[in-house]
């Protein structure tokens, strides 16, 4: 049995490279059994944020209208228009997910597990697939996550990508 234990100060950023995406799930699923020990379910939700590496939306779903959805899941969400000016996609606002670029889809995904405003964010192989512009792009969004004081969880492949993002790195062999 391998026993993972990660201490995080807020606000700090911890990566897991070369770890298959499916332990991240398994990992926030033991997060959420000792959690759900203490408070409900709704209040963990409240107060996490997860992209995952191979989410989907439905092709004709809008920028907003995925937001505005993954808004209403919560008590209290951000604005979605400022979420989405923060993250450049307020000229796509009104495009289907299917016309999205790579790196626009992943920035979509990034703003929903965003929209609860969490303390933690999970975020799985997010630059996967991603040229190295759309790549940068997206670290200066995490970049801009932990400046707002959020907790950075991120698994990756890409040891570059952790050293560049990460407070801690652990490995997972």
């Amino acid at each position: 049995a391998i026993t993972v234990v990660v201490a995080l100060l807020q606000g700090h950023s911890f990566a897991l490279p070369a770890v298959p995406s499916w332990w991240l799930s398994l990992f926030y699923l033991a997060l959420a059994g000792s959690v759900l020990t203490f408070a409900c379910f709704l209040t963990l939700q409240e107060r996490i944020g997860l992209q995952l590496q191979e989410a989907q939306l439905q092709k004709r779903i809008t920028v907003r209208e995925a937001v505005d959805l993954w808004a209403a899941l919560y008590r209290s969400a951000l604005d979605g228009d400022r979420l989405l000016d923060q993250l450049g996609l307020r000229e796509k606002r009104h495009a289907w997910f299917m016309t999205l670029s790579g790196g626009q889809k992943q920035r979509l995904l990034i703003a929903l597990a965003l929209i609860n405003d969490p303390e933690v964010v999970f975020l799985d192989e997010l630059t996967t697939g991603l040229d190295p512009q759309a790549r940068r792009a997206i670290w200066e969004l995490v970049r801009g996550i932990r400046a707002r004081g959020k907790t950075v969880f991120l698994t990756t492949h890409l040891m570059e990508e952790a050293e560049r993002l990460c407070d801690r790195v652990a490995i997972i062999d």
